[in-house]
């Protein structure tokens, strides 16, 4: 799937948009790089269908939101 995706950060105070990347193949390294750079839940959204195509860090939110 091409297209353009934005990649947010699950936070508090709701989602903050983080980077936005053209073409599916160029999500994983994006989103990995934002990834390490905390420990929230982020994720790719397709931005015309509404669609989230990839996560990182999931496990780290449910388990914050659980303590």
């Amino acid at each position: 799937m091409n297209g353009v995706y934005d990649i947010f950060e699950k936070r508090d105070d709701g989602d903050h948009w983080r980077a936005s990347v053209q073409g599916f193949e160029n999500i994983g390294p994006k989103i990995a790089e934002i990834g390490k750079q905390t420990h929230n839940e982020c994720f790719a959204m397709h931005i015309f269908t509404r669609e989230i195509v990839d996560r990182v860090n999931a496990n780290n939110s449910a388990r914050s939101a659980t303590l």
